[in-house]
């Protein structure tokens, strides 16, 4: 990106690199979150997909995944349904590897938020099993952001929201209203901006010295861990073999050289419904090749996304109640979060999600890799769920948790 390309944000330019909803077709651009809800939902499936990363191929000191996701939405995002779906489950799961910054401007293009939204947003997102931390002057106060950042990176128990109150169009002529939100705040407003913060208002698209010197250093530090991450995935690869050899594969985006013969050589004759044909393409490759994720909006059976040892993701302290007459008793809890240890085990799953791209009716579709690498199918990753350790009552099913309705299938 140059300094020349940064002009063109937002602007009509045929070349620009910088459109105000950037898509995944610059480089750089992991994921499309131009459409309210889409950013929330991304970042979802990228901590989920990490958790589950970790869970496989971590080691006693080798955590070749660690990283966090970090989010920034609007208002708008946070009254989106398909944004409120991905934040519910992302508190169920306990997905403390995610924050989310909350511009809170309180205006939309309308007007007022309160318009149409008057909403306890903090009780919504501790309903949803989330932290929340409450930033009051986000214009300003710097040392708060930080200081919440850091809180947020130190949850061991659950995403974080931070809730940054701000003043969209900061000291213009238009500040705090929603001519703010979208439109150019005029040449006279510009001058006086910057006069009011000791800039010259004749220069333009200029950076600093002490800008320049606080952000010269960065590129080192990047390379430097980048280094430290690549001596420790040698490492791992060298006392784990065969797990370093997959891990790397998965980061370079490859699927296993025979995941094509997973396929059927023949399909039935007879009229079959788009839901079952899919089935009988994913299934024996996503049986095999764990490199999947599939969302079926708890109706495995009826969309035909069921096979065995189909499994679920879910955090290790999760009590699902969820069963079918297949289920067996060989069923236990596996020690590391979103990992499951089985010996037998067909039923159907609490919950299936197809997740990153977007989510929607309880699906969080196509993720992409939570390593910056390629667009590429093989960046999906199955994930897994915990059921619990359980046995039948007398009428073959298994008991009743106290406190708990019983669930029927």
């Amino acid at each position: 990106m140059t300094f020349d390309q940064l002009k063109s944000y937002h602007s009509d330019r045929v070349d620009a690199l910088c459109p105000g909803h950037p898509e995944i077709e610059h480089e750089g651009i992991e994921v499309t979150t131009g459409p309210l809800g889409q950013g929330i939902a991304n970042a979802v499936g990228l901590a989920m997909a990490t958790k589950n990363l970790a869970a496989t191929y971590n080691r006693p000191g080798f955590d070749v995944v660690n990283n966090h996701t970090w989010c920034m939405i609007g208002d708008a995002c946070l009254q989106e349904g398909v944004g409120l779906e991905a934040i519910s489950l992302a508190g169920h799961f306990r997905l403390n590897n995610l924050t989310v910054i909350y511009d809170n401007n309180q205006i939309t293009c309308d007007g007022s938020v309160d318009l149409t939204n008057t909403e306890n947003v903090n009780a919504k997102m501790r309903a949803c099993g989330w932290n929340v931390i409450d930033v009051t002057d986000g214009c300003f106060d710097i040392e708060g952001i930080v200081t919440a950042l850091e809180q947020a990176r130190a949850s061991t128990d659950k995403p974080t929201f931070i809730n940054v109150k701000t003043v969209i169009g900061l000291h213009s002529s238009v500040a705090g209203t929603a001519t703010a939100h979208g439109a150019a705040f005029g040449a006279k407003s510009i001058v006086d901006m910057k006069t009011a913060y000791g800039f010259d208002p004749e220069e333009h698209f200029v950076i600093g010295d002490t800008v320049r010197r606080f952000f010269q250093g960065l590129p080192e530090r990047g390379e430097q861990w980048v280094q430290e991450w690549d001596q420790l995935v040698k490492d791992y690869s060298a006392q784990y073999p065969e797990l370093g050899a997959e891990f790397q594969s998965r980061v370079r985006g490859e699927l296993p050289a025979n995941w094509q013969e997973k396929i059927p050589a023949s399909f039935p004759d007879k009229p079959t419904a788009t839901r079952a044909a899919s089935g009988l393409v994913f299934n024996p490759i996503a049986k095999d090749v764990n490199y999947f994720m599939v969302g079926t909006a708890d109706l495995s059976p009826s969309v035909n996304m069921i096979w065995p040892g189909k499994v679920d993701f879910q955090h290790v302290s999760g009590s699902q109640y969820c069963y079918t007459e297949t289920l067996t008793d060989d069923i236990s809890i596996a020690r590391p979060p979103y990992k499951l240890r089985h010996q037998r085990q067909l039923y159907r799953p609490l919950y299936s999600l197809w997740c990153a791209r977007a989510c929607h009716g309880r699906r969080l579709k196509r993720s992409g890799s939570i390593l910056p690498q390629h667009h590429h199918p093989s960046n999906l990753h199955l994930l897994h769920v915990l059921p619990i350790r359980r046995s039948r009552s007398a009428h073959g099913r298994p008991p009743t948790p106290p406190d708990h309705p019983r669930r029927h299938t």
